[in-house]
């Protein structure tokens, strides 16, 4: 990728629906054999309540309000554990109302010059047209997002999106960003019978979504 370092990367699974963000403490995840009793006893409760829940365990995150769910992952060896403690998670609550899926995955990288940089912005926001109503003015992209259908048969899209990483100070740095959202309306695809279950999505669909979001990050980047 012509010098291109990655050097962050997250993966969440974000479902939306309908749940009640009290029971998602960790001690109930133990309780159903989905948290040990070491990790339990090493997670960081921040909140849990009726109308929130969110906690920090040693190599995942989960936060749970009403209207949405996520759990989310920095160790990209534990990708196969997130899936499975989301999926399972679920199995045990399968009549929970669930309307859709988000497979994210986010990656930074950290661009080999500032001419990298600049041209990673210029090959995807050609300026050419700012700069005619804006001559005398830097015109930079800070953000390019792109949505574009499944081509899979289920109900959805992919949200991609690049953006460029600023510094607390706000002065731009020589990285950029990329995510990608495989949204699904699960609901929808087991009412059409496409997929069996949420579990069963998850299960069949999640190593897949990753990969691709990788393989959209890597194409981009090889086209600068």
């Amino acid at each position: 990728m012509h010098g291109y370092q990655l050097i962050e990367q997250e993966v969440q699974i974000v479902l939306v629906g309908s749940f009640n963000p009290a029971i998602f403490h960790p001690v109930w995840f133990q309780s159903k054999g989905l948290m040990t009793e070491q990790e339990v006893a090493a997670a960081e409760l921040e909140v849990c309540h009726s109308d929130v829940t969110r906690f920090v365990a040693e190599w995942f995150q989960v936060e749970v309000i009403h209207a949405r769910f996520t759990a989310r992952t920095k160790h990209t060896g534990r990708l196969e554990d997130l899936r499975d403690f989301v999926a399972s998670t679920f199995k045990i609550l399968a009549e929970t109302p669930v309307d859709a899926i988000g497979i994210n995955k986010k990656s930074v990288f950290r661009c080999p010059d500032t001419k990298s940089w600049h041209a990673l912005g210029d090959t995807l926001a050609p300026k050419d047209i700012w700069h005619e109503i804006f001559p005398e003015s830097h015109v930079g992209m800070n953000r390019l997002e792109l949505r574009t259908g499944r081509t899979d048969g289920l109900p959805g899209m992919y949200n991609t999106g690049v953006f460029a990483i600023t510094g607390e100070d706000g002065v731009a740095k020589d990285h950029v960003g990329f995510s990608q959202n495989a949204h699904v309306e699960i609901k929808e695809a087991i009412k059409e019978e496409k997929v069996e279950s949420l579990y069963d999505f998850l299960m069949s669909c999640f190593d897949a979504e990753v990969e691709f979001a990788d393989k959209v990050f890597t194409h981009v980047l090889e086209r600068v």
